[in-house]
């Protein structure tokens, strides 16, 4: 992501910095969704709008027309509700939207 103003933001460096300035956006406010809201960009639990206005939802197609899905992890553990997820220090976030196989509901890459 770009870097960019906002109360949670990052400098463009892959680092997220949470600096707070209103209560509505601190604790539990200060999640990943804020994150990618103050980049200017939408963060639902299945899906997400990039700040160029792109948009990926789930059972979008790709991959030969297979149906796909937002998949988030943090620390390799994928996450059920990724836009109210809070960071920590060091996390190592993935954001993907990857096709579902047809044999499971786990993407692809999981699968082996």
């Amino acid at each position: 992501m770009p870097g960019g103003p906002g109360h949670v933001h990052t400098h463009g460096r892959g680092g997220i910095h949470i600096h707070p300035k209103i209560s509505s956006k601190a604790g539990a406010n200060a999640n990943l969704a804020q994150f990618i809201a103050d980049s200017g960009g939408v963060l639902r639990d299945s899906g997400l709008t990039l700040p160029s206005g792109v948009t990926y939802g789930e059972g979008d197609k790709c991959l030969g027309d297979r149906p796909a899905e937002l998949v988030v992890t943090v620390n390799g553990v994928i996450m059920d509700r990724p836009s109210r997820y809070v960071f920590r220090d060091r996390d190592h976030i993935r954001i993907d939207f990857q096709a579902v196989s047809a044999d499971s509901s786990l993407p692809l890459e999981s699968q082996r």
